[in-house]
Formats: structure tokens, sequence, C-alpha cells
């Protein structure tokens, strides 16, 4: 099974477990079906029109964990090796995003080869000091 089955298998789960207990859980069911789950979709796809539009309505997305094991559009879209898409929400991003892990202590730039590759021409082009700033591991 690839990546986009197991994502698949994943949200099958969600969509049918999901939420419940607690106050505001049917909220935040709904709230995750309806937007976390279509931008993990799109993440995984590459669909940059669909995820802009879910992005325009909360920048702050582009921070959420959108996964069982708290993967970021950022992180999926690094798996899939999607460089349109990861450039795009790089321009949404904050440096300090590209920090942010999975349960394991994956930050995207850790999942993908092409992303760093991408920060490294990125940062070069704007500044070469803000690339000194970026860890490595």
């Amino acid at each position: 099974m690839g990546v986009a089955g197991g994502w698949r298998w994943w949200l099958v789960v969600v969509v049918e477990v999901g939420g419940g207990g607690g106050w505001g859980g049917d909220y935040k069911r709904r709230e995750f079906i309806h937007t976390c789950i279509p931008l993990c979709k799109a993440s995984i796809k590459g669909d940059w029109k669909a995820a802009k539009r879910i992005l325009e309505n909360n920048r702050n997305l582009v921070r959420y964990c959108i996964t069982e094991n708290c993967e970021t559009a950022l992180h999926i879209a690094a798996s899939a090796e999607s460089t349109y898409f990861m450039v795009e929400l790089l321009k949404m991003m904050n440096r300090e995003d590209l920090l942010l892990q999975t349960k394991t202590g994956d930050t995207a730039l850790l999942i993908s080869d092409i992303l760093y590759a991408l920060l490294c021409q990125i940062y070069l082009t704007i500044n070469v000091s803000l690339m000194l700033k970026i860890p490595l591991c």
C-alpha cells in the first residue's frame, strides 16, 4: 500500500470513528471533516487550488496538524514531493513554522530533500544570512 492508500485508510477511520466526547466535540469533528481532511487530500494530490481555497478562510491552518501523526500540510506535501505545492505553502508560512514536528519528531525538512533544496534556493535568493538561522536537524 503506497502513501495515498495509507492516507485514504486513515481518513476513512477518522470520519467514521472521529470526534464526539466533551464540550464542542461535534463542532470540532465537523470542523476537522470540513477543513482538515480536504486540506490533507489536497496536500497529498498537490492540488494547490483546493488548498488555497481552504487556507484563504484560515491562514493559520498552515500550522495545524491535520493527521493522526500531527503532520502539517507541508509535511504531507513534502512526503508527496509536490514542489509547486510546497513553494506556495512556504509563501504563507513563518520561518518558525518549518520547525513544527510530527509525533515522531520529524520536521518537513527531514522528510524531503526536495523541500530542503527549495528552501536553500529561496533563502539564498532572498538573503544569505537567513540560511544560517535554519537548523539542519
